[in-house]
């Protein structure tokens, strides 16, 4: 542009003022100016061209069709073709399906001159796969500014992907391990997070993390992960640091890493291959855990189930996790060592702690210290200052024990005493303490001083006291055999605990499954009653419902329960436990405390002990009833028993043989047992043989009942049938040793199932013979009725062509009678009339025997579409017509469209005198789950009940012709188009009150809706 300036500048310089010089000129400079221009043009395009050949990205010129008009080499190399053939070519061609509508869209936006910046999308590459890629289009306009093509930048951003893939990896499993140090509350909970993160990170199906303890030698499991089975192994068992049958065990060993794909692992691998193709494993990486020093701390192992690459870049992330798991490893086990040390301190100083005392001879304090308040309730002064004295907070009934030793300590020089007995602390707890004390003497012997130490026991008490009380529960409920005798035998037992002074029973009814009240201790039936009642707020209802003990304190009940019925218990603490019995809730344990405001955690595992221990001597009490019912039963069976029972050896020989033998078979036992006869004398020589294959099957499957009906011979020649059930007995070493079984004589069921046969083969003959002469019959009445139907067409044509010339004749006669012509009209009309007969009476006849199809139908479209064909009547007459949501059924179209205009043509009819007809057409709830019940209810004159039998009958009208017209072919059509689409039709109706038609029809399931949509 700059050439073209000053060449202008120059000739404007030169102007002459002749006016031909000047045109010259001006035609000279123009077509210099026009050959510069064409330079720079192919300048520029050559330059562009360069651009569009030589940039690494993809380069699409796409028309404003969607098709390719060009594409550089490079976009042909991204996607596998030769770029000649990809132009032309739609460029949905190239991108994958679901993406297709998105691209089109795109395309609408560029050309109606919107912006769209850089976005996503996946191609396809001519071998199948498909790639990520960013894209930049813009639309390129022609001189009048209108979109001309579409230009296309494509970046394949699979790399990068892939890349931010590896660090979103990376970053997800340094956080994993992070947060399962931080939170992990041990080396099991720190190995199950970290191998479940990391196999899932990994893409592997199942792993595992051995634990090492080097004082034994063995590898431990403490943590697997299966996602394909979604259980633990339960065979997962301590393995030995020598093992030669484990991969882990080679690799804690050899100390180094071991994976499947590796080629110099291959070697030491091969003996293991059998072994990973029946456990199904095609894939793993087995890692040896090393601290610092090179020792064994664990094995980590990661498993795939189905054929899977494990690249080097994985192998290096794995190594870094690897070692990132060492780091984590060590600080938990630092953090349980330190842990550990801590709890043995903790436990060391709570077994010392105590009340160190000294008082004078009289007992007036000198001092106290240690835990005073904890054992006490009381303060160091509130003792120190006598408020209270000691011997008011000792228990009442351990009050003459304690002063009798006190005053033998006061008396006797040097003389030591050691109790134990109980107190009442502040807050009102019943508290046992041990105590050590003795007298301090002067230089007379005189005691001056009593000291001593005093420690709590009461949890050693209470230990001992639930032990007993257990011991002493156990050995009453094992001879116990009626429930409310042991149930009252527990309930007693458990009051005994030190805070515990009341409580009920209430016992699963397995008929009914109401809780009813069956033993009851020092609480008031009204209380009982109460709590049991279902209350979301109820600690019982609790229970119940969360399977879980629910332990109340004072204010937890009088907040759930009327207060004035805890006052009136003076309850202050309650536990209500489930008991079970077969994973099944079979009573529930309800105990009171009237002494302390909470139930203690000891006592609370005591009590949950006691209830298991109650939920088994239910279970066994129930077991033991239904035993001795069963026997009851069994020796009511045997004294009734009509067949034989026998048992055979393994080489089929009777070891017994016992019942009904000398009635079935004429022999008596001793003779079949151990006589000459045998069993196999007295079965049907025929029948032997498939009998004794049917025993060696049972040999082959042990677990199966074998059956089979055979023939024998009595002792008089006689011949029964038996039917003989048996079933396979195992040795302790699981082979079968014979058989147990019995025979029963069915003799008289054969002959009958004989002649029943006989009977069978006779009726069924008549049923060919009787379908044969009623498929003939159909044949002739079809026949006949549709011989009748159109003969019957041409003389009523005829008539009704002669009426109709008769009448234009008469009425072209002045002063004809009028009558004439009315009787003429009454002709025609008949005519008309006995034509909707035929017709009806054809269709009717049709509907036997015309093809039936059954697909899935729109029942709300086909309603709609009906009643457009009635748009006519509906746009004539006030006339409400309501249809609900009607679901999909199954049927023929056509012919449920024939009902559907039946129904809603009679409901149009019989409104015809309504001022606003009422028409509604919806469904009810079936009785049958494979039917919908559709209805179509009018408001018009309905009709009587009474004359409901006729209703559905050919040529039955149940209203005069005059007042509405038909034929009565119609209902009698439609019951038999619905009865052959396997539904029903029924009615209700009332006079002037409307009429309502049902029918039945099968629904349409989502079975035949995706058949429909794959067909």
């Amino acid at each position: 542009m700059v050439k073209v300036e000053r060449k202008k500048e120059e000739s404007t310089s030169k102007n002459s003022k002749d006016p031909q010089v000047n045109q010259e000129l001006d035609e000279s400079e123009g077509t210099e100016e026009i050959d510069l221009l064409k330079q720079e043009l192919i300048e520029t395009e050559r330059k562009a061209l360069g651009l569009f050949e030589l940039t690494n990205d993809a380069i699409f010129l796409i028309d404003l069709d969607g098709n390719y008009l060009d594409v550089n080499q490079r976009a042909a190399e991204m996607l596998g073709y030769n770029r000649h053939d990809m132009i032309g070519q739609s460029k949905l061609n190239f991108i994958v399906e679901d993406e297709h509508e998105s691209s089109k869209e795109k395309l609408e936006d560029l050309l109606a001159g919107r912006i769209i910046p850089i976005y996503t999308r996946r191609f396809k590459r001519s071998n199948g796969t498909v790639f990520p890629a960013e894209v930049n289009a813009a639309v390129v306009q022609d001189e009048e500014g209108e979109p001309e093509y579409i230009q296309s930048a494509v970046r394949d951003i699979s790399e990068r992907l892939e890349a931010e893939e590896a660090l979103e990896r990376e970053r997800r499993a340094y956080h994993l391990i992070a947060e399962a140090t931080i939170f992990a509350v041990d080396i099991k909970d720190l190995g199950q997070r970290i191998i479940s993160g990391i196999t899932h990170i990994l893409g592997f199906d199942a792993s595992t993390f051995r634990l090492y303890d080097p004082d034994t030698g063995l590898l431990y499991p403490v943590a697997q992960e299966d996602f394909v089975q979604n259980v633990p192994d339960p065979a997962v068992v301590p393995q030995p640091l020598d093992s030669p049958n484990h991969i882990f065990a080679l690799a804690a060993r050899e100390k180094r890493a071991l994976v499947s794909s590796r080629f110099e692992d291959r070697k030491l691998l091969a003996p293991f291959q059998e072994r990973m193709k029946e456990l199904g494993i095609h894939a793993f990486i087995t890692w040896p855990i090393l601290d610092g020093n090179n020792r064994l701390l664990g094995v980590l192992q990661l498993v795939s189930y189905a054929p899977k690459e494990i690249p080097e870049e994985d192998m290096i992330f794995f190594q870094t996790i690897a070692r990132m798991f060492t780091v984590a490893l060590e600080r938990k086990r630092a953090e349980e060592a330190l842990k550990e040390s801590e709890e043995k301190y903790r436990s060391f100083a709570q077994n010392f702690q105590g009340i160190a005392y000294r008082t004078k001879i009289d007992w007036t304090p000198v001092f106290f210290h240690g835990a005073v308040k904890d054992i006490t309730g009381y303060s160091e002064d509130e003792l120190l200052f006598w408020n209270p004295r000691w011997q008011t907070i000792v228990h009442p009934n351990d009050k003459e024990y304690v002063s009798k030793m006190e005053n033998e300590l006061r008396i006797i020089p040097g003389h030591v005493i050691e109790l134990e007995y109980r107190i009442i602390r502040k807050d009102g707890q019943i508290r046992w303490i041990h105590e050590i004390s003795q007298n301090v003497c002067d230089e007379n012997r005189i005691p001056i001083y009593i000291q001593g130490a005093i420690n709590d026991i009461s949890e050693r008490k209470r230990a001992e006291n639930m032990q007993t009380i257990q011991q002493d529960l156990g050995i009453s409920l094992s001879s116990l055999t009626n429930l409310k005798e042991a149930l009252d035998s527990v309930l007693k037992a458990t009051c005994r605990i030190d805070i515990i002074e009341c409580g009920s029973i209430h016992l699963v009814d397995k008929e009914t499954g109401f809780l009813n009240p069956i033993s009851t201790k020092e609480l008031s039936k009204e209380f009982t009653d109460k709590i049991s009642y279902y209350s979301t707020e109820s600690p019982f209802t609790k229970a119940i419902m969360t399977g879980q003990p629910i332990y109340s304190d004072f204010n937890d009940l009088i907040q759930d329960i009327d207060e004035n019925i805890i006052k009136n218990e003076k309850l202050h603490a309650l536990a209500n436990i489930p008991i079970y019995s077969e994973d099944k809730i079979v009573a529930m344990l309800t105990l009171g405390s009237r002494t302390s405001d909470t139930i203690p955690m000891n006592t609370r595992r005591t009590l949950e002990i006691i209830s298991s221990i109650i939920g088994g001597a239910i279970a066994r009490i129930r077991a033991e009833f239904a035993l001795r019912e069963s026997d009851e039963k069994y020796r009511t069976f045997v004294q009734n028993f009509q067949g034989i029972a026998y048992r055979l050896n393994n080489q089929n020989e009777l070891l017994f043989f016992a019942g009904a033998v000398e009635e079935i078979t004429g022999y008596l036992s001793e003779e079949l047992v151990v006589g000459k006869s045998s069993r196999d004398e007295i079965i049907h020589p025929y029948d032997l043989e498939e009998l004794n294959n049917k025993l060696k099957e049972s040999t082959n499957s042990p677990s199966n009942i074998g059956k089979h009906e055979y023939r024998i011979i009595t002792k008089d020649g006689q011949i029964r049938w038996v039917q003989d059930i048996w079933q396979p007995l195992k040795d302790e070493i699981g082979t079968v040793a014979g058989f147990l079984g019995s025979m029963h004589n069915i003799t008289d069921r054969k002959l009958a199932q004989n002649e029943i046969q006989k009977l069978y083969q006779d009726l069924e003959r008549r049923v060919e013979d009787r379908t044969e002469q009623l498929t003939a019959t159909n044949k002739e009445l079809s026949a006949f009725s549709y011989s009748v139907s159109h003969d019957l067409r041409t003389p009523i044509r005829h008539i009704g062509g002669f009426a109709t010339l008769l009448e234009k004749r008469i009425t072209s006669i002045e002063g004809v009678d009028k009558k004439i012509i009315s009787y003429t009209q009454k002709i025609i009309d008949s005519v008309e009339e006995m034509n909707k007969l035929i017709d009806g009476l054809l269709t009717f006849s049709r509907m036997s025997r015309v093809e039936m199809v059954k697909i899935r139908i729109n029942f709300t479209e086909l309603v709609q579409d009906v009643l457009n064909d009635f748009q006519v009547e509906l746009g004539n007459r006030k006339i409400d017509v309501t249809v609900s949501f009607l679901p999909d059924v199954l049927g023929d179209p056509s012919l449920l469209r024939l009902i559907l205009v039946n129904l809603i043509a009679n409901a149009l009819k019989f409104t015809k005198k309504r001022d606003i007809a009422e028409i509604e057409v919806g469904t009810m709830p079936s009785k049958d789950p494979d039917k919908i019940t559709a209805f179509i209810r009018d408001n018009g004159v309905g009709f009587d009940m009474k004359y409901y039998d006729r209703l559905f009958g050919v040529f039955q009208r149940l209203h005069k012709n005059e007042d509405f017209e038909g034929t009565g072919i119609g209902l009698a059509t439609v019951q038999r188009v619905i009865r052959r689409m396997g539904g029903t039709i029924w009615a209700e109706s009332e006079i002037d009150k409307g009429a309502t038609f049902y029918f039945s029809i099968l629904k349409a399931s989502d079975d035949e809706k995706e058949k429909q949509e794959e067909s």
